[in-house]
């Protein structure tokens, strides 16, 4: 038996062969159409199939009676039997692989999430992704496809994998489909008392840091929104969705007159805390406990700051626990997530608005500030090289002496990198209202990483770097390996 049908404008035509055996008789499957048709193959072995062509969907009142198909063979996602895996609403496609069609022409896919179809020939489909965007495959090319933001291919390997991986082959990189772009947005109530430094967007599953800088006359005050109190910097770990904060500054004429369960003293832990910050905000206008516009950063120094140096000549502290001493051989970086010598040379991976590889190689030591200090160069895609100039102090503390893009310098002044004792969310300033124009956070430490390059890599800890004349960076080091990976948003 055969069936032939048309639609107004499109002519389908309908082949098929019912053979019906005992026990299948009125058990139905409805073939949905999509906008360009599918084929399929028969358990019988005379090779009788089904095939169709145009734009249409087949007539609601055509309900054909024929055995389950063992195989289709789509063309187009969202055709098919609405019975064609295991009984429930997925599908199973030969390329494809298996996704659910609640919701067409969206569908959700077992390992890629949500894609948005689009079709507008037989056999060559348009896919919009979260992460990726527009790309453009077909049968035969999958899961090779075509990204239209980029201009290239990529091999997605996904089949069997509890993740998906995406290799681009125009910038010669492996990267991770699963954490797509969030956004941050901070609204400061009080523009006038102070800023805000933090990033614009972040990877699902990303830990961030918002610092906040009030002006001579202000005290930062707090955070409300999706997350409230006044930590400064505050750290936000391991993040799945948009954030919204608000930042408040306040004037300290009104914090002097406040009483202390405001929420700018929520961050201090104890009673008397808050009556010492409320007290040196009434005497002196300032103080160590809340960050004021009253900046006293850390004065660098061949031996030390003047501050450590008085409480040496007194005999407060050791002279071994000086910070920002440096001594012979300040050059040798032996920190256990820096291990560089000279001549080393390394690639990383570049994440962010963009993707690639940034080369970096360690050369012959330099004076830098009266410091024996290790020279990096780091040659990003675009071609643009980063000069760092690196040294560690008696304390193991490695600092950034000095850095340059391109020849044009990046920081005013050295300040410490990394700290010997990595401790979640470390930030490079003390006291907390001192916080300078250059420095680092700790963002996570510490957590395993994944990366192209290495593979799966334990116990890694990721910074924030921010300097003043250069956009935030987020950077991933290592033990034994030092710097892993760079995310610039």
């Amino acid at each position: 038996m055969a069936y032939w049908c048309r639609t107004s404008t499109l002519l389908v035509i309908c082949l098929f062969s019912l053979l019906v055996r005992p026990g299948l008789q009125g058990v139905e499957y409805t073939l949905n159409y999509a906008q360009v048709g599918t084929s399929l193959s028969f358990p019988d072995n005379q090779g009788n199939s089904w095939m169709s062509t145009g734009e249409s969907f087949l007539p609601a009142n055509v309900s054909p009676q024929i055995q389950k198909a063992q195989s289709v063979h789509l063309a187009f996602p969202l055709t098919g039997w609405n019975q064609a895996y295991l009984n429930t609403d997925w599908k199973t496609s030969s390329w494809l692989g298996n996704y659910q069609t609640g919701s067409q022409p969206w569908v959700y896919h077992s390992s890629l999430g949500w894609l948005f179809l689009q079709q507008l020939a037989i056999d060559s489909i348009w896919v919009w992704h979260e992460e990726l965007g527009w790309f453009w495959t077909n049968a035969q090319s999958f899961p090779y496809v075509f990204q239209r933001s980029i201009d290239s291919w990529l091999f997605l390997d996904w089949e069997g994998k509890d993740h998906t991986l995406a290799y681009d082959f125009s910038n010669f990189v492996w990267f991770e489909l699963g954490r797509p772009w969030r956004s941050l947005v901070v609204t400061n109530e009080t523009p006038w008392g102070g800023t805000v430094t933090a990033p614009a967007k972040f990877r699902k599953g990303d830990s961030i840091s918002l610092v906040a800088v009030a002006v001579p006359g202000y005290i930062f005050s707090g955070w409300s929104g999706d997350h409230a109190g006044s930590a400064n910097p505050l750290i936000l770990s391991k993040l799945d969705s948009s954030i919204e904060l608000q930042a408040s500054f306040t004037p300290i004429s009104e914090a002097i007159h406040s009483a202390l369960d405001r929420p700018y003293f929520d961050h201090l832990t104890t009673v008397s805390q808050k009556k010492q910050a409320h007290l040196e905000l009434a005497l002196f206008g300032d103080t160590e406990l809340i960050s004021t516009g009253e900046s006293n950063p850390y004065e660098f120094s061949p031996q030390g700051n003047k501050e450590t140096r008085l409480r040496v000549a007194l005999g407060q502290v050791d002279s071994s626990e000086m910070v920002g001493v440096f001594e012979t051989g300040s050059h040798l970086l032996t920190h256990p997530v820096m291990p560089w010598t000279m001549g080393n040379s390394f690639s990383v991976e570049l994440e962010g608005s963009s993707r690639g590889i940034v080369n970096i190689t360690v050369l012959e030591g330099d004076n830098v500030h009266g410091i024996s200090s290790t020279l990096l160069t780091l040659t990003y895609p675009d071609k643009q090289i980063e000069k760092r100039a690196l040294a560690q102090d008696n304390q193991g503390n490695v600092w950034l002496m000095e850095s340059s893009m391109d020849g044009n310098p990046l920081q005013d002044a050295p300040f410490i990198l990394l700290p010997q004792n990595i401790e979640p969310s470390w930030h490079s300033w003390s006291p907390a209202f001192g916080i300078p124009d250059d420095f680092t956070v700790i963002l996570d430490h510490s957590s395993a990483l994944r990366t192209s390059i290495y593979g799966s890599i334990p116990n890694t800890t990721t910074l924030l770097l921010h300097r003043e004349k250069r956009q935030s960076q987020n950077e991933t080091y290592a033990p034994g390996l030092g710097l892993i990976k760079i995310s610039i948003p």
